[in-house]
């Protein structure tokens, strides 16, 4: 249990570490001013690395993702990484570019998982499974699972069946 926290801890430390180092590039390929006074030698040398951007809005190297950790349940995690690719894939970007907003057990009406399609015929039992929620330039998608092989984009997750927390 103390390696478990322990971990925790380090996977913070290196999202915080992360972060902080994000923020230095990106404010260094927007060209923003040193904090240093101009004259001294700091300030030259960061001044002289920094690029400049064409007039317009400036683009940065990258944009932050959103996310929370990826949680220690493997069957989740397992689950979490499908959508991700699948998300990917129809999206024709890299994973690494899609954040996770929200991963929770949840209990789907029936095995429509909460996605119903129109014409189809479901079983009426309560079916154990998670909600994923990721993120992509500020639009986000749902994802609907089972308990270990099943994972479908939702595209109206307002639809019935909708889940209560486990």
């Amino acid at each position: 249990m103390r390696r478990k926290w322990i971990w925790l801890l380090v996977g913070w430390l290196m999202i915080l570490g992360v972060v902080a180092c994000g923020r230095a590039v990106s404010s260094l390929s927007l060209g923003v001013a040193p904090t240093a006074p101009p004259d001294t030698p700091v300030a030259k040398t960061v001044a002289s690395t920094a690029t400049a951007e064409p007039a317009g809005t400036p683009t940065p190297l990258w944009t932050a993702v959103p996310t929370i950790p990826i949680p220690s349940d493997t069957t989740l995690q397992k689950l979490v990484i499908r959508a991700k690719e699948d998300l990917a894939k129809r999206l024709s970007i890299e994973v690494d570019q899609i954040g996770l907003i929200e991963a929770k057990a949840v209990e789907w009406s029936d095995t429509s998982l909460g996605c119903p399609k129109p014409g189809m015929m479901y079983a009426q039992v309560i079916t154990p499974g998670y909600r994923v929620v990721l993120e992509v330039g500020g639009e986000t998608y749902e994802y609907h699972t089972d308990q270990g092989r099943v994972v479908v984009l939702c595209e109206g997750a307002s639809s019935p069946g909708m889940p209560s927390e486990r």
